[in-house]
């Protein structure tokens, strides 16, 4: 179960490595970190909404 789910991992890592590469060369490094920091926000958002799901 765990080596099929690092699989999955590492070639999720590796394609958005390779959209955010692509991104960054068309619309620069500035739309890559501000969708990063968005993104990083709204799981944010979904955590703190979820938290007692954590504990």
């Amino acid at each position: 179960m765990y080596t099929s789910l690092n699989v999955i991992v590492t070639g999720v890592f590796g394609l958005s490595s390779l959209m955010m590469g692509m991104l960054s060369e068309w619309y620069g490094i500035r739309v890559v970190f501000f969708l990063s920091a968005s993104m990083l926000l709204l799981v944010s958002v979904i955590a703190y909404k979820n938290k007692t799901s954590f504990t």
